[in-house]
Order: C-alpha cells, then structure tokens, then sequence
C-alpha cells in the first residue's frame, strides 16, 4: 500500500515504481527520485527551490519528512490502520 495515496499494489517492486513516478518525481526536470527527502534535497540543491509536500499525495500524508521506500518507513500506526482495514 502507498501511504502518500492509499492504492495498493501487488509487489514492492510495482510500489517503488509507482512512488518514482507520481510522488517522487521532480516537477522542474522530471527527474524521478527514490525518496521525498532525496526529492526535498534534489530541489533545494538543483533548482534552488523548497518542497512543502510529496506531489500527489492525500492530505495528511504529504509530509516530506518520512522516510518511506516502498513499504519501509511506514509509520507502524498507518500499517496497523490498513491491517484493521481501515483507511490510512
């Protein structure tokens, strides 16, 4: 399961490439990135902006500060939430 958008996927694998390219990746040069804060830094350091939110994430879940890689870093709150079946 993503955190930033709640979809689910069969494999880690698909869920990696699915963070890259709608929540990781660079709105200036496209550029896809393996983690919000690898995407936090690439900004900062190569466009010389600042990152607020993770891209195309759900409110609540747009925190840059988490540092999620497919299911890795996933608060254990959230990952409780989605065993119980309920929304994260």
């Amino acid at each position: 399961i993503s955190r930033y958008c709640d979809r689910e996927f069969e494999d880690d694998k698909v869920l990696i490439m699915h963070q890259k390219a709608k929540h990781f990746k660079c709105s200036f040069c496209n550029r896809r990135l393996n983690s919000a804060s690898g995407l936090v830094v690439h900004i900062a350091q190569i466009h010389k902006e600042t990152v607020e939110s993770v891209p195309n994430a759900l409110q609540g879940h747009d925190t840059p500060e988490l540092e999620i890689f497919g299911m890795q870093g996933i608060p254990p709150e959230d990952l409780q939430r989605h065993m119980d079946g309920l929304p994260i």
